[in-house]
């Protein structure tokens, strides 16, 4: 198109030149002069006039064929350049995260698709209390016992471990005490309570600090079971009060689950006071919430470590099994850190003349005699010598029911005897405590507008 404007614009300015010169060579004054002149004059002026859209068009042709040409360029160069990496590929730096490096959970994809990581030594500072879940073999104890070491950094800490499964294994240290009763566990709860108070009495009267407690309130869940055959609330309140305010009274607990059911633990609708808990999860209970998670990249990393962890929603790595790339039974404790424990007596935690020489007892298991509950709804049974055994044995009674089962819902164990009279939150919580001590799995499905939870036995 630029062409015929440009073809076009050269005819009239011709023509115009040549009607000029013919008008100058006409004698004067011929009428012939005048009609060469303004021939000439209109010629000229209308190839003048096409000039410019012709220059205009040209510029823009010559404008497009060089941008089509660099693009070109780069494009080649691209090309060059791809080649040149399959060819000859740049090494990669290596990840300089001390915590992704330790892990190396994801070898072999770049650092951008790994979500963040959070340090597990900020547990201390994330919340007042903290709560451990943790199935069998998940580490569970021995990250008790790096959070215990992180609490006496820096300064010495009495330990009191209550532990109604305590059968003389763990090595807490010889200064701990150790408590495996029930009721002991329930009269200690009491005591931490009063022992709160006293300290938030002594901080009015102008002291500032207190020797260091930390408590393990270990298999919580069977805690709060004994606690309501008792008829007592001790654990709601101990949760709430020791989960919000004993931080600043150099008081520390830390509630321990096989389970990772908050409601089991006494949190569930919570709302803003979950807050105050540091939640670890451990072992299958880390993999089986971070589905729920939004961030997916969370749920393949846990997916592919040997011995995941979670602390909160966040990435984070085990203390003492990180380095473990794989699961395997019997695998020992690294990085624990050293506890800094002074002696602490029964008498002093009750105020009571009591005295346990552990050395000359033989390591036992709860008592028989322990206030003790195989349900959370409690209430409903009768006292008789076999509802107050261990939580454990009426568990097991369970297991022996759903033995020679295809799948046995909780609606089959109430029908049943040995779950007559227990609640729908007790069957799935001895539900998930087998699943997690490696009896058998725990399945949920959606059946219309209902969930259904079933045990299918090994």
């Amino acid at each position: 198109m630029s062409n015929l404007l440009t073809i076009s614009s050269a005819i009239w300015l011709g023509t115009g030149i040549l009607g000029t010169i013919w008008g100058l060579s006409q004698p004067y004054p011929s009428p012939n002069k005048f009609y060469g002149f303004g021939v000439g004059a209109v010629a000229s002026a209308i190839g003048t006039a096409l000039t410019y859209p012709a220059m205009n068009r040209s510029e823009r042709s010559i404008i497009r064929q060089d941008t089509a040409d660099q693009i070109f360029d780069i494009g080649e160069a691209a090309i060059i350049e791809r080649y040149k990496q399959a060819v000859f590929p740049v090494p990669r730096m290596p990840d300089m995260n001390i915590y992704n490096h330790v892990l190396g959970m994801m070898p072999g994809q770049e650092t951008e698709d790994r979500p963040p990581i959070v340090a597990f030594d900020s547990i201390l500072d994330r919340g007042v209390g903290i709560c451990l879940f943790g199935d069998s073999g998940s580490g569970k104890s021995s990250a008790a016992k790096y959070l215990i070491g992180l609490a006496s950094q820096g300064s010495e800490i009495k330990l009191i471990v209550a532990d109604p499964h305590y059968d003389g294994g763990g090595d807490w240290g010889n200064d701990t005490l150790i408590v495996d009763d029930y009721e002991m566990i329930l009269k200690c709860l009491r005591a931490s309570l009063d022992e709160l108070d006293r300290r938030k009495v002594q901080r009015k009267q102008g002291v500032k600090s207190f020797p260091k407690l930390v408590f393990i309130w270990d298999e919580w869940p069977s805690v709060r079971v004994a606690a309501k055959n008792a008829k007592s609330n001790i654990c709601e309140e101990a949760v709430i009060r020791l989960g919000s305010e004993c931080r600043k009274y150099d008081m520390l607990s830390i509630f321990c689950s096989q389970s990772g059911n908050t409601k089991a633990m006494g949190l569930e609708g919570m709302g803003d006071f979950l807050q105050n808990f540091s939640l670890i999860r451990l072992g299958k209970i880390s993999v089986k919430h971070a589905k729920n998670l939004p961030d997916q990249r969370v749920l393949n990393c846990l997916q592919i470590a040997g011995y995941p962890c979670l602390v909160d929603d966040d990435l984070s790595i085990h203390p003492t099994h990180g380095k473990y790339q794989q699961f395997k039974n019997g695998q020992p404790p690294l990085n624990l850190l050293p506890v800094r424990t002074v002696p602490i007596t029964l008498d002093e935690i009750l105020g009571d003349k009591i005295s346990v020489d552990r050395e000359s007892e033989p390591p036992k298991q709860p008592p028989k005699t322990a206030t003790t509950s195989p349900s959370f709804d409690i209430s409903k049974l009768k006292k008789t010598p076999e509802n107050n055994s261990n939580p454990d044995d009426k568990f097991m009674q369970i297991l022996e029911f759903c033995k020679g089962k295809e799948s046995v819902s909780v609606r089959d164990v109430q029908r049943a005897s040995v779950g007559a009279n227990l609640s729908s939150d007790a069957i799935k919580y001895a539900f998930e405590w087998l699943e997690n001590n490696g009896h058998g799995t725990v399945k949920t499905e959606q059946i219309g507008g209902s969930v259904r939870v079933s045990f299918v036995a090994n």
